[in-house]
């Protein structure tokens, strides 16, 4: 695990790296799609990061999961130690430190995991990220993103059953990059050849939505990119939505 002061001065220094005791086939098939509602798994991780690889493995399994929307956030604080990550964006960082602030930390690290807005879990904890998911999976559906193509453009529709309690949240569109192979030439992980899944290249806040009447709005599609909507509280809480056009 790599972590660093966002608020000052770098604190960096390396614990016991991740056993990946695991088989990614889990993570794949562990449950098959139905009613429940997706669960979102965002990874911050960075070409530059030692621990990393073996929580990108894990996302890549994840990615697969029909139940699981599986997303890697590259950071950008590690590229001054001799790799600059090539997916890195400063906005993403941004994203990881608002929800450190908005757990009382002071810190961010690599690789983390974040269940569904709420839960942080360490890449080096594969058995509680399992625990953490299976756990978020039983949640029942309240609400319905629905996706409808035509060329380059996506019709995305949001729906809320009768019963969901009204709130404010963004609705936001998510572009990624399914898969891509880097080579790392320089830096703590000099020499490997990564394979990424489910890369963020942008985040677009397509509004607002009270769950009182159905939400829809027209977005453009990007060549060689796919795209999540997730509708997430405002001030980046919890997510209470979540999906990927296949």
């Amino acid at each position: 695990m790599r972590i660093v002061d966002y608020f000052g001065a770098s604190l960096l220094f390396t614990i016991k790296k991740i056993v990946v005791g695991f088989i990614i086939t889990f993570w794949a098939s562990h449950l098959l799609a139905d009613e429940r509602a997706p669960v979102l798994v965002e990874l911050f991780t960075s070409q530059g990061c030692s621990s990393c690889p073996p929580a990108d493995i894990i996302l890549t399994g994840l990615s697969k999961n029909p139940n699981v929307v599986a997303l890697a956030f590259h950071v950008d604080y590690w590229d001054y130690i001799g790799w600059k990550d090539s997916f890195a964006d400063p906005s993403f960082s941004q994203r990881q430190k608002i929800y450190a602030r908005l757990a009382s930390q002071t810190a961010v690290y690599t690789p983390q995991f974040m269940i569904n807005g709420q839960t942080a879990i360490a890449g080096s904890k594969p058995n509680k990220l399992k625990r953490e998911i299976s756990k978020s999976l039983q949640r029942k559906q309240f609400f319905e993103i629905a996706f409808k193509s035509a060329g380059d453009q996506v019709q995305v529709k949001v729906n809320a059953a009768e019963s969901a309690e009204a709130f404010r949240a963004d609705i936001l569109a998510i572009y990624f990059i399914p898969e891509a192979r880097v080579k790392i030439e320089r830096g703590e992980n000099s020499g490997r050849v990564m394979n990424y899944s489910n890369i963020v290249t942008k985040v677009k806040n397509l509004g607002q939505w009270d769950a009182q009447v159905p939400w829809h709005k027209t977005i453009l599609s990007k060549p060689d990119q796919n795209v999540a909507v997730i509708v997430q509280l405002v001030g980046q809480g919890k997510v209470v939505a979540a999906s990927i056009l296949r």
